[in-house]
């Protein structure tokens, strides 16, 4: 494996469960130390709070204050000691990677690979980041994110905003070993004719290369101008797979594509 993927000195056993005291340590000697409680009811609290707020905003409020977390090595630790989550039942190895369990983090939170050593002191058993492109872009215009709360859902119109390859891949050189597996989705610049895709994909895929563990071509987000049209046999995306998983030490490359493909492109792209 290249530097800066998971590998066995990543993995290491989590640490017992925190103490009440230990707890207490970090919050300092003059804080009230309260009764448990529970992420649901914790939620249940916040939530109508948070939904005063656009949801995009809220989205990077909660960045930052992982962010912050993140470079609190005594507060990563307590987080880790309660949710990270490694079960010989759940984990397995596919790409020549092993994933500590199956519930990772979807592209689309962490587009610019800035918490891909936080996110797993919170449970998850991989995050990939993304989606990137080939330069900055910014994707769609505000707002571009809808909460329907009776749904339970969120409508995402971002667009593939970005800061660029060139910024994901020197922010990826800084963070060292990665505790469970990183992928990289990777998506075509809006300003890219899809005749020029398998150069684009190409430039993006280079200069993250040495940094991902597992690559995702993105060819479904509705919101690029004709991007689902590459999923289509005998256009560029034919030439790209092929291209990466020559780069790749082992069949770590997926296509995502759209749930609402008809079925016979569907046939075609697999």
């Amino acid at each position: 494996m290249r530097s800066g993927r998971a590998g066995p000195s990543a993995r290491a056993p989590p640490s017992p469960p925190a103490s009440a005291s230990a707890l207490a340590s970090f919050a300092g000697p003059n804080a009230l130390v309260a009764r448990p409680c529970s992420p649901r009811v914790l939620y249940d609290l916040v939530r109508p709070i948070l939904f005063r707020f656009d949801a995009e905003r809220m989205h990077e409020f909660a960045m930052r204050r992982l962010e912050a977390a993140g470079r609190r090595p005594r507060f990563s630790k307590v987080l880790r000691a309660r949710y990270f989550m490694e079960d010989p039942k759940l984990s397995q190895e596919l790409w020549g990677l092993r994933f500590p369990n199956p519930v990772g983090i979807a592209a689309g939170f962490d587009k610019n690979a800035r918490l891909v050593n936080t996110l797993p002191h919170l449970g998850f058993g991989f995050v990939e980041v993304g989606t990137v492109t080939s330069e900055p872009q910014s994707g769609n215009p505000k707002p571009r994110m809808f909460r329907l709360p009776k749904d339970r859902a969120l409508v995402n119109r971002l667009g593939f905003n970005n800061e660029g390859a060139d910024a994901v891949a020197a922010r990826l050189a800084k963070s060292g070993a990665h505790m469970v597996p990183v992928g990289v989705n990777i998506g075509k610049a809006r300003r890219v004719p899809n005749a020029e895709a398998v150069a684009d994909y190409r430039r993006t895929f280079e200069k993250l290369f040495p940094y991902g563990d597992y690559f995702v071509v993105n060819v479904s987000s509705p919101n690029t101008p004709n991007l689902r049209g590459l999923k289509v046999s005998d256009t560029p995306l034919d030439a790209v797979r092929p291209y990466l998983l020559d780069g790749l030490e082992e069949d770590g490359c997926v296509t995502k594509g759209s749930c609402d493909t008809d079925a016979r492109v569907t046939y075609a792209v697999l």
